[in-house]
Parts: structure tokens; sequence; C-alpha cells
């Protein structure tokens, strides 16, 4: 799976997933350190006011199968 496959199924899971308290801003993607056969693909989360909330929240996304679920 290239990079640009696990971004995609990782915005289409976010996208499944809406929320009236926060949004979900993409930061990052890379490898998961934890199990290379994972895509991390990490968003920030923000209030409907603007306001960051602590630590991001990534949606993993399995090489082998493109299963995504969410973390963190």
């Amino acid at each position: 799976m290239t990079e640009n496959e696990a971004k995609r199924i990782a915005f289409e899971l976010v996208d499944k997933h809406p929320s009236e308290h926060y949004t979900l801003n993409f930061i990052s993607i890379n490898k998961s350190r934890a199990n290379p056969n994972n895509w991390a693909v990490a968003f920030e989360v923000r209030t409907k006011t603007g306001s960051l909330l602590e630590g991001p929240m990534f949606v993993m996304v399995d090489d082998q199968s493109g299963e995504a679920w969410f973390f963190g």
C-alpha cells in the first residue's frame, strides 16, 4: 500500500465519523513505530470554536488489509 492510499483510507474513516463537537485536521503520515505493518495518520483535534485539544488523534491503517481504526 502506498502512503497516498493509506492517507485516502484514513480520510474516508474520518469523513464517515463526523462530530458536532470537534474537527480533525491532518498533520502527518508515517509508518507506525510500534508496528511497521501499519500506517499512522496523525490529526490534530480542534473544538468547533477552534481551540486545540491536547495530543493528536491517530488513524491506523493496516498495510496489508486496508483496515482502518481510530487510536489515541
